[in-house]
């Protein structure tokens, strides 16, 4: 079993490493002060094709608005490579879904994969 990590670090270069990633995948640059939210769809368990709609909150245009009142920023909706499924299910006129390439995000801030998603909000600067 695996605890999950409500809080943590990354490191400078780990962080760089993710803006680059994350700009190129999205065509965004994302700013120094902005916050970068992501939702990430695990590969378990494989979603099948569905004639409807998923209802799931984060997937609403409200839940993105409400977000962003909390915290300002870049939001990411990414699913791995083995959930091609996914953005059928979950789309949204709103929503640009883009696949995990070599399963970076999963590497860098999930370690144990959950089902169905994980997410995370990573604040750029130090608050003093």
């Amino acid at each position: 079993m695996y605890v999950r990590q409500r809080e943590g670090k990354l490191t400078t270069v780990e962080l760089a490493g993710l803006r680059q990633y994350l700009n190129q995948a999205n065509n965004e640059k994302i700013k120094d002060d902005e916050f970068i939210i992501i939702n990430y769809i695990t590969s378990y368990p494989v979603i099948e094709p569905q004639e409807t709609l998923s209802s799931w909150s984060i997937l609403n245009k409200s839940f993105y608005n409400k977000a962003q009142k909390l915290a300002p920023g870049k939001m990411f909706y990414i699913y791995n490579q083995q959930q091609p499924n996914a953005i059928y299910s979950y789309k949204r006129k709103h929503i640009k879904w883009f696949s995990d390439k070599d399963n970076y995000v999963l590497k860098l801030l999930f370690p144990a994969e959950a089902n169905y998603g994980n997410a995370a909000v990573i604040r750029q600067t130090v608050l003093l």
